[in-house]
């Protein structure tokens, strides 16, 4: 049942329960999305009330009570049903009206029977397979190069494939998409550390492709050779001796092959001196 033909069985149905015909044309306005033509008081505290609740919440059944407080003001007694039964009467039909609705969507979306589910089914894949074919053909980076593979065959003869394969091979891409995903913000966290630690500012003009954003990393990367922080410290010149004092090269005394302590203390008698260094004597006395 098409949606304009649940409208007519709708607008029948309301008519058998003696719905009036302010109430009735109210009903198939709003739901036509059609300018409501009745102004009078009782109608627009009805719809103000009725908007309050939601007009979705109207096609589940959760109606305003004003619905029921304009029958009773309009209905003739002995005529018509009363006011408690009219508005049972009334939420079964707006029941019956949204299930006719939910079921044409369903075969729209779905299909009627098996043989359009699966010609449904078949396009769908088809849209998906196409699409993560067409990323990857702008992209070669958008897997991982181990999982290229995945992209060896063409869209045609991945659509052959059974429907259980190409679930898993849809699902195999889109994890892999994840995972380069996941290894480029890596690597863009461990520039943006790389780039702070050496005092530089990470350059703004990199692009979103992987292979461009590669090429100008390396190209924006500090030159060792240049003098940063990051360059060889230079050795200090050593101070000139103004006490005349020789000092324990002039001895032929080396780092090499003296360990000489920060603070030594000289023993009595001459004894070896203890360094400062734990475990470590040295055993010529100046």
């Amino acid at each position: 049942m098409t949606a304009s033909r649940s409208l007519l069985t709708l607008q029948s149905d309301l008519e058998d329960i003696s719905t009036m015909k302010r109430l009735l044309t109210a009903v198939i306005q709003v739901l036509t999305k059609a300018p409501v033509t009745d102004t009078s008081p009782e109608v627009r505290r009805l719809f103000k009330s009725q908007q309050e609740i939601g007009w979705i919440n109207f096609l589940a059944g959760r109606i305003s009570t004003r619905w029921r407080h304009c029958y009773e003001s309009w209905y003739t007694p002995n005529k018509n049903p009363a006011p408690s039964s009219w508005a049972a009467k009334f939420v079964s039909r707006i029941w019956k009206y949204s299930l006719a609705l939910w079921n044409h969507r369903n075969e729209v979306v779905h299909g009627k029977d098996l043989a359009e589910r699966e010609v449904i089914k078949q396009e769908e894949y088809l849209e998906k397979v196409s699409s993560l074919y067409q990323q990857f053909k702008e992209d070669q980076f958008l897997v991982p190069s181990h999982l290229q593979y995945l992209f060896k065959s063409s869209p045609t003869d991945t659509v052959k494939m059974s429907e259980d394969a190409i679930r898993c091979w849809i699902s195999m891409v889109e994890e892999a998409i994840l995972a380069q995903q996941t290894i480029m913000s890596t690597m863009k966290g461990s520039k943006e550390c790389l780039y702070k630690f050496l005092g530089k500012e990470l350059p703004s003009n990199t692009t979103q492709n992987h292979s461009s954003t590669t090429t100008t990393a390396d190209s924006t990367l500090p030159n060792p050779s240049e003098n940063t922080s990051c360059t060889k410290r230079r050795r200090k010149p050593k101070k000139p001796n103004p006490t005349g004092q020789k000092t324990l090269s002039q001895f032929g005394f080396t780092r090499n092959n003296l360990m000489v302590p920060r603070s030594p203390l000289r023993e009595k008698n001459n004894k070896p001196l203890k360094s400062d260094y734990s475990g470590t004597w040295v055993s010529t006395v100046l």
